[in-house]
């Protein structure tokens, strides 16, 4: 859990990201054109890792909407499946 965006933690996530085959980032606003800030941030940081785990972009909570257990439970099943190999979209609103 990203507890700080400034300054970014990068070499603690570099060191996470070498110990993982996926990362779900569930950002609560978008920059139009590049993605999430945190999704955006966490993909250069980790831009040149060799075997870098799959980053999967979602967005929750646009507007005031209420994010659910259920809707976490989703995005979990979307990382595994991402991890394991299966196809995943881009970004997932969620």
């Amino acid at each position: 859990k990203l507890r700080s965006f400034i300054p970014f933690p990068e070499n603690d996530l570099k060191e996470i990201a070498k110990r993982v085959e996926g990362i779900a980032v569930v950002d609560r606003s978008i920059c139009p054109g590049k993605g999430g800030p945190v999704f955006s941030k966490l993909r250069d940081t980790l831009y040149d890792m060799e075997d870098k785990p799959k980053i999967l972009e979602f967005h929750a909570g646009l507007g005031g909407k209420e994010v659910r257990t259920h809707d976490f439970e989703m995005i979990g099943d979307k990382l595994l499946s991402a991890a394991k190999g299966g196809k995943v979209d881009k970004v997932t609103w969620v």
